[in-house]
């Protein structure tokens, strides 16, 4: 069995993450799989704007949300040219390893390759794995994927309202990393952190997007806390904070980590944006939430689903956020215990697993997808 698992290492770690998840839930079958970086079958065009997700979503997270919307109303238009861009490269992807399930947990690469797939006859079966948690952009939801993962009983309604068949949806809690879940297993929720100094974690996404700096001064303003702040790559941040707090005892600054793993359990609180691979990583480690903001478009009521299920606490206004700490410290902490209490019955560390079993389930007419990929002439090979 073949499953081909489209992607992209560029706008955003949420997607790779994601990835790593599935893969790593991969490598204890006896499937074969392919990892294809869309981005790199794009056109020049194409591949330039995904290459600035970075720098848009720091720098003008309000051109990002207008590319958001134009996606989210103008699905045919989006599909259209993702498909014009993608389609020799794709195709040629697909005749070599010949998938018996396409995968996809990026929204640009659902519409515009199902039109590929549907209009070149190709003998497989395609399935979406949604990477947003409450906001479901349009492009996710195309009827033609025969299965549909959505990771919250919000984004299951959503679908349901656009029409999908319940024997085509099905919400499975969003894969977190095996190193996430490796890690996570070693931890209770009875097994809190006995900082000396309330340890709070300041992160805002691979890219260090929002005013990260104002967030580590008002934490530290308060003499009961100290800071880990992980900037990612926003390099100039980076080189700016570790001058400003290189003789500060209580503030530890560090750029992209690869042993995240490692520093959440070390921490009381997470100081967060919405995004979903932070926050269900979070979750999983037991690290109660603070969101301080969400990006526009897919980030979009994040911050209240965690609070709906005592997940974390919102704090839109980051010159109160000592307020905010202090809620979780009142009556001896009681707050805090109960967050981490809610976070470990919630959490499911073989989410990808389940995800996975169930797209293999889908490929079990594998003799007949071999005999036409063999035998027949695709229309789009000419």
């Amino acid at each position: 069995m073949k499953i081909m698992i489209l992607t992209s290492y560029y706008t955003g770690h949420g997607h790779a993450s994601i990835t790593s998840a599935m893969t790593s839930a991969l490598d204890t079958t006896d499937v074969k799989y392919k990892v294809v970086d869309m981005v790199d079958l794009c056109g020049f065009f194409l591949k330039k704007r995904c290459k600035a997700y970075g720098k848009t979503t720091t720098k003008r997270p309000w051109l990002w949300n207008i590319y958001y919307k134009f996606s989210h109303k103008f699905v045919g238009m989006t599909n259209w040219f993702v498909r014009r861009s993608i389609k020799k490269r794709f195709l040629a992807e697909v005749f070599e390893f010949r998938p018996d399930v396409i995968v996809s947990n990026h929204p640009m690469f659902v519409g515009s390759v199902l039109d590929i797939i549907k209009k070149s006859e190709i003998p497989t079966k395609f399935a979406t794995v949604v990477a947003d948690l409450v906001s479901i952009n349009n492009l996710w939801l195309d009827a033609r994927s025969d299965m549909i993962f959505l990771p919250t009983h919000e984004a299951m309604k959503i679908a349901e309202e656009k029409g999908l068949q319940e024997n085509q949806i099905k919400q499975t809690t969003l894969p977190s990393r095996h190193i996430i879940n490796e890690k996570a297993k070693t931890i209770n929720f009875s097994q809190a952190p006995n900082n000396e100094l309330v340890k709070c974690l300041v992160m805002s996404g691979g890219e260090g997007s929002g005013d990260l700096e104002g967030t580590i001064d008002t934490v530290i303003s308060n003499k009961k806390t100290c800071v880990h702040a992980i900037l990612g790559r926003n390099k100039i941040l980076y080189d700016k904070l570790i001058e400003k707090y290189k003789d500060n005892h209580r503030v530890k600054i560090e750029g992209f980590v690869e042993n995240i793993q490692e520093i959440i359990p070390t921490c009381d609180i997470a100081i967060v944006r919405g995004s979903p691979n932070v926050l269900m990583e979070c979750i999983n480690l037991l690290v109660p939430i603070i969101t301080t903001s969400c990006l526009p478009g897919q980030e979009q009521n994040n911050d209240t689903w965690i609070y709906k299920n005592g997940f974390g606490l919102m704090c839109p206004d980051t010159s109160k956020l000592n307020e905010t700490i202090d809620k979780y410290l009142a009556d001896d902490r009681e707050l805090l215990k109960q967050t981490r209490y809610n976070q470990f019955h919630y959490r499911d560390l073989n989410a990808a697993s389940k995800t996975m079993s169930t797209i293999i389930e889908m490929a079990n007419n594998k003799t007949y997808l071999e005999r036409k990929f063999k035998d027949r002439n695709f229309k789009s090979s000419r």
